[in-house]
């Protein structure tokens, strides 16, 4: 059995400097925030950056990942050890 030998193409470093310049100007930028609701749902409006990304995953649990058709889709919710989730194992209100 034969291996094709594959050359890799020739990368045009200037053209991908330009590409990536054009993108960080036609993207968003990282979102260094996000609203906390009374029912204690985190909504991130946009891709959040690594920060707030890495608190909101180690106190709550991801409902969706990507875009959200509505924010009440978007957020997360309390994780196992929360407030929250106490209060409901308790059959407890929760206030909205």
């Amino acid at each position: 059995m034969r291996t094709a030998s594959v050359t890799p193409p020739e990368v045009d470093h200037e053209a991908a400097e330009g590409l990536g310049t054009e993108c960080r100007r036609l993207l968003p930028s990282a979102t260094k925030t996000a609203r906390i609701g009374a029912d204690l749902t985190a909504v991130v409006m946009g891709t959040p950056s690594a920060r707030p990304a890495s608190l909101l995953d180690s106190v709550a649990d991801r409902e969706t990942n990507g875009t959200a058709s509505a924010p009440a889709s978007a957020g997360r919710r309390s994780s196992a050890g929360s407030a929250r989730h106490r209060r409901e194992e308790r059959h407890e209100p929760v206030p909205e």
